[in-house]
C-alpha cells in the first residue's frame, strides 16, 4: 500500500545542504556553507564569506572561512542547532590620500573562534529544501596582534537558504 503524503516526509532524513545566503548577494555580502550530517543529532559544515565594501578610493574587505560542528537536540540539518567553529580570516583597508593620491593599504589575517544558535527548518514537499535562521558571536585573534579600528569581537547573523540532497 501507498503511503500518505505527511508519513513519507517524516521519513526522509537529511544527509547533507548546500545554501547560499540571499540577503548578503543584494548587499555584495557572499557567503555559501556545505554542511554534512555525521551522526544522527551532530552536523559538520564548511563555509566561505567575502565582501569588498568601498567607492574606488577607500576600500575595505573580508575573507573568511570557517569548519562549524552543530548539535541539533532533534536531528542533524531540522530544528534547533548549538554551533561552534573555528576558522580564519583576512580583513583590510585600501585608500588613497585625496592631497597627495598615494595609495596605502593594511591587510591583517588571523584565526576566529565562534559560536551560534540556529534553527533550521525543511521544505517542500519532500524536504528538499532548507531555510536556516540564527546568530552568535566570534573572537578573532589577528596575527601580529590586534588591527587599530578593528573590532575583534563581534556579533554574527546567519540566513541562508538551499537544497538538501
Amino acid at each position: 500500500p501507498e503511503l500518505p503524503r505527511p508519513a513519507l516526509q517524516s521519513t526522509r532524513v537529511p544527509v547533507q545542504a548546500f545554501t547560499l545566503n540571499p540577503i548578503g548577494l543584494a548587499a555584495g555580502f557572499y557567503s555559501a556553507e556545505f554542511e554534512r550530517r555525521v551522526s544522527p543529532n551532530v552536523s559538520l559544515s564548511l563555509g566561505g564569506s567575502y565582501f569588498d565594501l568601498g567607492d574606488g578610493t577607500d576600500e575595505v574587505s573580508y575573507l573568511a572561512g570557517d569548519l562549524h560542528v552543530r548539535f541539533y537536540p532533534r536531528r542533524a540539518l531540522d530544528g534547533l542547532a548549538i554551533g561552534a567553529s573555528l576558522g580564519v580570516i583576512r580583513t583590510g583597508s585600501e585608500y588613497a590620500d585625496p592631497f597627495s593620491g598615494d595609495h596605502f593599504s593594511q591587510y591583517k589575517s588571523g584565526l576566529t573562534v565562534g559560536t551560534s544558535v540556529e534553527h533550521t527548518w525543511l521544505l517542500g514537499a519532500t524536504n528538499s529544501y532548507l531555510f536556516s535562521l540564527g546568530g552568535g558571536f566570534k573572537r578573532v585573534v589577528l596575527f601580529g596582534g590586534k588591527q587599530l579600528n578593528v573590532e575583534t569581537f563581534y556579533p554574527t547573523l546567519r540566513t541562508s537558504f538551499g537544497f538538501v540532497f
